[in-house]
């Protein structure tokens, strides 16, 4: 089953109706094994600042872009400062699968990097050193310069579930 269809800017609610658990349980798990899918092709490119084609060169921006754009036909901002602004913020300990996770690897006092929130404590990001990868949520740079978390995906409203 596919995900179901996501939020375009103006939808006057971009939530889904009410679910039961078991409902939003196969909701996350589908989201999660499409979001899967879609990460897998872009694994091992090399990172390139500016750049955002799968296999020849991306950055962080441009990573998580073309996941959104390929996997979900959403279309992100082009830098990580401005994906900050898109969606709505969710709490670290609210993460579900396809979230934005934001970080400020420079400490400088604003978002510098970005990744998608892939669960179970795993999230994908280009990192500079070794390209498109899976990094743990918890290791201690990620908890060190985590900045935020924004959700883009259709599920259903807070306090809905």
């Amino acid at each position: 089953n596919p995900p179901p269809p996501q939020p375009r800017p103006g939808d006057p609610n971009p939530y889904l109706d009410p679910m039961v658990p078991s409902q939003l349980k196969e909701m996350v798990d589908r989201y999660k094994n499409h979001l899967s899918a879609t990460i897998v092709p872009w694994l091992g490119t090399p990172y390139l600042w500016g750049g955002e084609l799968r296999g020849a060169g991306t950055d962080c921006s441009g990573f998580t872009r073309g996941v959104f754009r390929e996997g979900f036909e959403v279309q992100l901002p082009r830098v990580s400062r401005d994906q900050f602004r898109y969606g709505r913020s969710v709490p670290r300990n609210e993460l579900q699968p396809g979230d934005l996770v934001f970080f400020d690897t420079a400490n400088s006092g604003h978002v510098t990097h970005v990744g998608v929130y892939a669960g179970n404590g795993q999230f994908a990001h280009a990192s500079t050193g070794k390209g498109v990868v899976y990094a743990d949520i918890d290791a201690r740079w990620c908890k060190d310069v985590f900045r935020g978390a924004r959700r883009v995906l259709a599920y259903p409203a807070p306090g809905m579930r």
